[in-house]
């Protein structure tokens, strides 16, 4: 069993029953402000879950998918997206990342199609591969 809690009082936000979350299904969770810091979240399902101002810096999300996802504000700093679907066809389905400093973080071939961007820290980040056909950056 696994508990998620609140970066800043340390509530209880959700409980999952594994013993990791790699590879977990975790689609429309509500996690905002939870402290998700350097877990283990590869290959993770996070479709559609709210991650509004969550600390995932250091946090391992290689391969993990993330469409729809909420992630304005969060703290992705020094985060692995190496590889992990953010993107859509369409900006409705893409994730959010305005306002998130996912600086230092490793985007290494992430799909970030049509992915709002808006007013987000990306310096040092590694995009080398990164699809990003159609994302906002204004």
């Amino acid at each position: 069993m696994i508990e998620i809690k609140s970066k800043e009082t340390g509530d209880l936000l959700a409980t999952v029953d594994a013993e990791s979350l790699a590879g977990g299904d975790l689609r429309e969770m509500r996690l905002n402000g939870a402290d998700l810091r350097s877990l283990d979240l590869s290959g993770a399902d996070l479709q559609l879950s709210d991650l509004i101002g969550a600390d995932l810096s250091g946090a391992n999300l290689s391969g993990a998918l993330l469409m729809g996802a909420r992630l304005n504000d969060a703290n992705l700093v020094g985060a692995n997206l190496a590889r992990a679907r953010l993107g859509a066809e369409t900006a409705s389905r893409a994730a959010m990342l305005s306002g998130a400093d996912a600086s230092q973080a490793d985007l290494e071939r992430a799909d970030l199609r049509n992915v709002e961007i808006r007013r987000a820290n990306l310096q040092g980040s590694n995009l080398s591969g990164a699809d990003m056909r159609g994302t906002d950056f204004h």
